[in-house]
């Protein structure tokens, strides 16, 4: 069988390219061709010099064209025996496409590591080879292909991209419903997200999270589970959750902003890669006014990717674009403190005294606004599926809760006092800080109490025991407007939060 190596595109590929983020040319991918010459021993650089396709041995048409994310397809073929007068051994694919300006061109060429014999057809033993090519572009809604109208797809490819047609016509009841399931299944083609709350469209936000901005150093949670930080001398920086995204904003010369989360048991990732994409458009600012980083918080130089020393940038134009990186978790001490993706304002700087890390404030005014953000398992980017609503709710709560609301909790009298239970809708993370208090008063960390039997509502004082399924309030002491205490059991009313969060 053959192992390939990394499809390398080539300079004409390239220049199409261009030509497609300038929308002067649509990527058409025109046929898939092998070749028994040696390419092994060439380098990428070499590899991207390629023009002639050397030993040209088949050539088929494209059976499928899949959209993995915007910058990326997969482009899968079928070569087979048929009709093969001479066997050889299969060492080169390369991908063509057609450009408007030169004609058909060599757009990429994937050599192999070991080659795979292909035996000449004899009517009785037929063999062959499925491709599947995962493809770079600039813009994947400017594709098309050349089909193979009599291309055989294999079952496992119909059934995981098509669908089987049967649940079409009896999968529901009716077809409406059949097509609802098929789709269900293509979501589950996409690896899941590591991060939890990634959609900014509708993000969760029990905090009631709208605008941040804060004059020195400060961190502090927005949305569920996104950490804010912000450098900023003047108070400048800001992060706004608007409709459908939030805007990370700076001021030249006055600070850096960034939203970051911080994974649970980052030990589990050690030595694994790790896939980040975010949609992502620059309102204001240079590429070289942002930063995308993963790394360690606990050692220095401990980032596993920095965009400020990586050839990836951001595109600074105004329009909407995937972002798309990979990094493998290295280093010591990881604890609960891995940084897992961060998007910011500023430049992430590696100091030559110390070899720390330094946020370097931008120069001009900048804006970037983030649609959605998504980290997954393995090198290779797939589409962002949010999570169905209560499911990411539920995931949100394992780290932080609060009532909706004022909500009215009931206990009982016990030998010491009075108690009352408030028991989360989700089991949490550690044992929670607590926090309550009353949005009828202004007074903080006050409840309004009733006992049956008193005249009205009890100034009260609490101790809190809390573990990871509910909180106890326990009355140390009280006094009723009537000093009424035969009262058998008691009602709270106000709004409680148990925070789990990792710091």
């Amino acid at each position: 069988m053959a192992n390939f190596k990394t499809t390398i595109i080539t300079k004409k590929g390239h220049a199409l390219m261009a030509k497609l983020s300038a929308n002067v040319a649509t990527m058409k991918f025109t046929k898939v061709c092998s070749s028994d010459f040696d390419y092994s021993n060439l380098n990428n650089s070499e590899l991207e010099q390629v023009i002639t396709f050397k030993n040209l041995k088949q050539t088929v048409l494209p059976d499928l064209i899949t959209v993995v994310n915007t910058t990326t397809v997969k482009v899968s073929a079928t070569i087979t025996n048929t009709n093969l007068s001479e066997g050889y051994y299969l060492r080169t694919i390369g991908l063509f496409a057609l450009d408007p300006d030169d004609g058909e061109i060599l757009y990429s060429i994937t050599p192999t590591t070991e080659a795979d014999y292909m035996a000449a057809d004899n009517g009785i033993t037929k063999s062959g080879i499925s491709l599947d090519l995962l493809t770079t572009i600039s813009n994947s809604e400017n594709v098309s292909l050349e089909v193979d109208p009599n291309a055989m797809i294999s079952a496992e490819t119909f059934n995981n991209v098509v669908g089987n047609v049967s649940d079409l016509e009896n999968g529901g009841t009716n077809l409406v419903d059949g097509i609802n399931k098929n789709t269900a299944r293509l979501n589950d083609l996409a690896n899941p997200s590591i991060l939890i709350n990634g959609d900014f469209r509708k993000p969760i936000n029990q905090r009631n999270f709208s605008r941040r901005s804060y004059t020195g150093s400060n961190w502090a949670y927005g949305i569920d589970r996104w950490v804010i930080g912000i450098l900023d001398s003047a108070g400048q920086s800001e992060c706004v959750l608007n409709d459908g995204y939030i805007s990370l904003k700076s001021k030249a010369n006055d600070g850096c902003i960034n939203i970051y989360q911080i994974l649970e048991n980052p030990h589990l990732y050690y030595g694994k890669t790790l896939t980040g994409s975010f949609k992502y458009r620059i309102v204001k600012g240079q590429p070289n006014s942002f930063n995308v980083s993963a790394y360690n918080n606990l050692v220095k130089n401990g980032a596993f990717f920095n965009s400020n020393t990586s050839e990836n940038k951001l595109i600074a134009d105004g329009e909407w674009h995937v972002y798309t990186f990979t990094y493998t978790v290295s280093g010591q001490k990881l604890e609960d403190n891995f940084t897992s993706l961060l998007i910011g304002i500023g430049s992430l700087v590696k100091n030559v005294s110390d070899e720390d890390y330094t946020w370097v404030k931008p120069t001009v005014d900048t804006q970037i606004d983030i649609e959605w953000v998504k980290l997954e398992l393995g090198s290779i980017a797939t589409p962002f599926i949010p999570r169905p609503y209560a499911e990411e709710l539920a995931l949100c709560r394992r780290y932080y809760e609060i009532s909706s609301g004022d909500i009215i909790i009931s206990g009982f009298k016990s030998s010491t006092g009075y108690e009352a239970e408030w028991t989360y809708t989700v089991e949490k993370r550690i044992n929670p800080t607590i926090d309550y208090g009353n949005n009828g008063i202004e007074t903080p960390k006050k409840l309004y109490g009733f006992i049956p039997g008193s005249l009205g509502n009890l100034d009260m004082d609490f101790s809190v025991r809390a573990d990871v399924k509910k909180c106890r309030f326990a009355t140390n002491s009280f006094k009723s407007d009537d000093n009424n205490q035969a009262g058998t059991a008691i009602s709270l009313t106000g709004w409680f939060s148990a925070d789990s969060e990792i710091r």
